[in-house]
C-alpha cells in the first residue's frame, strides 16, 4: 500500500490541532509554573474562557479530560443518597448516570430513543415526581447520536420553576461549535474539553461553576470523597495562582487566599497544554464566535445533505442534528464498520468515528462523522463525500453516483 501523503481528521474527537497551537507548543518552556509567565497564561486563558462561555463564575482548568471535570461536579456537589435527574438520549448521557452512581448519589434517567432529544416537558415532569432532586444533568450535544437537546430551553424552565436544582450540562462536543450562554442559561456546573471543537490537545478538563454549585459545597454533611477531583480545591488553587499574577512585581502585605489542607501541588505537566489551549482560543476569537457556528452549522448541513443525496440517510432531524458530529444509517440489519473504517482510513486517508454495526449496538446501522473545529470545512466535507460515493458501492450498498459533492456546493454556497 502506498504511504498516505496525508490524513483528514473527521472523528469526533481528539481532533487535529490548529497549526498555531502546534507552533506553540514547540516554543521552550524558559520558567517553571510557579514563576510570572505562567501565572499570565492561566489568567489569560481563564479570561478568554469566560468570554467564550458568556460568564462571570468561576472557570476552572483542571488536568485529565473532559470526563474528569463531569467526574469532579458529580463528586463535589452531591453526597451519598442524593437524588440526580440525567438525560439518556446517548453514551455520554448514559455515563452521567454512572458518575452518580460512583458518587453514591441516586440518579433517575430519562432514557431517549436513538436520534431523538430530551424535552423540556419531560425534564418537568420527572422533578414534579420527585422534590428531593438536587441535580438534574444534561449533555449538550450527543456525539454518539448526532442529536442536541434544547439545552437553553431547559435551563430557563428551571429557573423559572426549580431554582434551588443545580443544573450540570457536558459540552465537551458543543463548546466552539454552537452557541453557548453559560450565565444566561442558569448553567450552573458547565463541563468541557479540549481535544474537540477547540483543536487542542487532549488532557484539561474546563469546568465552569455558579455561585449556587458553589453554595451547594458548601452545605454538605460529608466531605468530597476525592482529592484530586474536589473542585474546592481546584478553586483555591485558581485563586491562589492568581494572587500571585497579581503580587508578583511588589510583595503583597498579608498572605494569599486560603488554600484547603488537603492540598496537591500545581499543575504539573500543565504548562504545554496551557500554552496550547491559549492558542486554540486565540484562533476561535481571531475569527469569531458568530463565524465559527456558522461555519459549523453549514459544513455539517451541507454534510447531511450531501449523504441524503447519495441515497443514505440521518439519525438525527434537521431540528435537533448536532453541528459537530452526524450518524450516517445506511439501513439494513448490519453493517461492517470494521472493514468501512479501515478501508475509509488507509485507502482514502480519511478518519472517521466509528459507529453502529448492528441496530441493537445503536439504535441505527452505520457511522459517525465529526465536524469540529478545522474539519468543519468544504475541503474536508468534500474529500469526504467523494470517497464514500467511490466506497459504498464497493461495500454492496447502491449510491445515486455524482449527486452529493453538488448537493453540499449548494448548501456551502448558500450558506
Amino acid at each position: 500500500m502506498p504511504k498516505r501523503r496525508y490524513t483528514l481528521n473527521m472523528s469526533c474527537g481528539q481532533t487535529s490541532i490548529f497549526p498555531s497551537t502546534l507552533a506553540a507548543m514547540a516554543t521552550q518552556l524558559h520558567e517553571p509554573i510557579y514563576y510570572q509567565p505562567y501565572y499570565d497564561l492561566e489568567a489569560a486563558c481563564v479570561d478568554q474562557l469566560k468570554r467564550l462561555l458568556h460568564t462571570g463564575n468561576d472557570v476552572l482548568l483542571i488536568l485529565g479530560t473532559g470526563t474528569y471535570g463531569l467526574e469532579a461536579a458529580m463528586q463535589s456537589v452531591l453526597e451519598p443518597g442524593d437524588h440526580v435527574l440525567t438525560v439518556n438520549t446517548g453514551t455520554f448521557g448514559a455515563m452521567q448516570a454512572d458518575l452518580a452512581r460512583i458518587a453514591r448519589a441516586e440518579p433517575t434517567e430519562i432514557v431517549a430513543p436513538g436520534g431523538q432529544s430530551v424535552t423540556v416537558e419531560q425534564i418537568r415532569t420527572e422533578l414534579r415526581k420527585d422534590p428531593r432532586v438536587k441535580m438534574a444533568a444534561v449533555t449538550y450535544t450527543e456525539t454518539s447520536r448526532g442529536t442536541k437537546n434544547p439545552v437553553e430551553a431547559i435551563g430557563r424552565m428551571l429557573q423559572a420553576e426549580f431554582p434551588h436544582i443545580v443544573y450540570l450540562v457536558d459540552a465537551m462536543s458543543s463548546f466552539a461549535a454552537i452557541d453557548l450562554c453559560v450565565d444566561d442559561w442558569g448553567i450552573d456546573v458547565l463541563c468541557t474539553t479540549t481535544q474537540k471543537a477547540l483543536n487542542a490537545p487532549q488532557g484539561i478538563a474546563i469546568v465552569a461553576v455558579s455561585p449556587k454549585a458553589w453554595a451547594a459545597m458548601a452545605a454538605r454533611q460529608t466531605p468530597i470523597a476525592s482529592l484530586c477531583l474536589d473542585l474546592t480545591y481546584w478553586r483555591g488553587y485558581h485563586a491562589s495562582m492568581r494572587f500571585s499574577q497579581e503580587n508578583w512585581s511588589v510583595p503583597a502585605p498579608g498572605k494569599g487566599p486560603q488554600r484547603t489542607t488537603r492540598s496537591i501541588h500545581g499543575p504539573s505537566g500543565s504548562y504545554v497544554l496551557a500554552k496550547a489551549l491559549k492558542a486554540s482560543l486565540d484562533e476561535i476569537e481571531e475569527e469569531g464566535e458568530a463565524a465559527v457556528f456558522r461555519r459549523h452549522w453549514v459544513a455539517s448541513r451541507a454534510l447531511r445533505e450531501g449523504v441524503r443525496a447519495m441515497g443514505f440517510q440521518i439519525l438525527a432531524g434537521e431540528e435537533n442534528a448536532a453541528p459537530s458530529a452526524t450518524c450516517i444509517h445506511v439501513g439494513g440489519d448490519k453493517f461492517d464498520l470494521w472493514r468501512f473504517t479501515h478501508i475509509m482510513y488507509e485507502q482514502y486517508g480519511i478518519v472517521t468515528s466509528g459507529g453502529s454495526p448492528t441496530r441493537e449496538s445503536g439504535s441505527y446501522v452505520g457511522f459517525r462523522v465529526g465536524t469540529m473545529g478545522q474539519s468543519a470545512a468544504s475541503e474536508y466535507v468534500f474529500a469526504f463525500l467523494a470517497a464514500l460515493e467511490d466506497l459504498m458501492p464497493r461495500l454492496g450498498y447502491k449510491v445515486n453516483c455524482g449527486a452529493a459533492l453538488p448537493t453540499a456546493q449548494a448548501v456551502f454556497a448558500a450558506g
